[in-house]
């Protein structure tokens, strides 16, 4: 019988967690890049969340929208903390259920972002992925779709077989939301339409 360490996670599950965090610092130093400066504007009020156009600043200095950060935030507390407690109502679960969605949900974000932005690069003809503010909302949402799969079979699955799902999840939901925007181009097409459709 091994020992269980942290969560409940066994030894090997353990491992392999960290093994795939290297994997994913590795390949956000590979693919990943942000690029310029940012800079605070209070004054924007348009959904754009970098606008590089505006004038009096310098060429590779970006202009950064608050407007989308409160989008963000919102979204960003429901993934981490509405969903964790929100299933605490399970009283044999609910100890797990908030300490592997933190550690889940995580995963699934950092994740996310790579899926997502391998298939815009790919669709666009970039040489890398660009980080900004558009892709952790994007990223959050798509975690969302995991989380309310998580939420369906908490207790039934052990933390391995969770982090399998979320690398095979992750990807699925990037590849659906491309076709959706990029194959089928449903410019006027919801997040949340992705999001239900790839949790069901």
């Amino acid at each position: 019988m091994t020992k269980s360490v942290g969560l409940g996670l066994s030894p090997v599950a353990s491992w392999l967690f960290i093994s795939f965090q290297v994997v994913l610092i590795v390949l956000y130093g590979l693919f990943t890049r942000h690029v310029g400066t940012v800079t605070v504007d209070h004054s924007k009020s348009s959904s754009s969340d970098v606008d590089a156009s505006t004038a009096g600043h310098s060429k590779g200095e970006e202009i950064f929208n608050v407007g989308p950060y409160a989008a963000f935030q919102d979204v960003h507390v429901m993934i981490f903390i509405g969903f964790g407690f929100l299933m605490t109502f399970l009283s044999r679960y609910s100890y797990s259920a908030v300490g592997f969605n933190f550690l889940l949900a995580a995963l699934a974000v950092e994740w996310s972002i790579l899926c997502q932005g391998f298939l815009h690069a790919w669709h666009s003809q970039h040489a890398y992925i660009t980080l900004k503010l558009s892709n952790l909302l994007a990223a959050d949402i798509a975690s969302a779709a995991f989380l309310i799969s998580f939420g369906v079979i908490l207790g039934r699955l052990t933390p391995l077989q969770l982090m399998v799902m979320v690398v095979i999840q992750m990807p699925l939901f990037a590849i659906n939301e491309h076709l959706t925007y990029f194959v089928f181009k449903d410019q006027n097409a919801e997040r949340l339409r992705s999001l239900v459709s790839d949790a069901a």
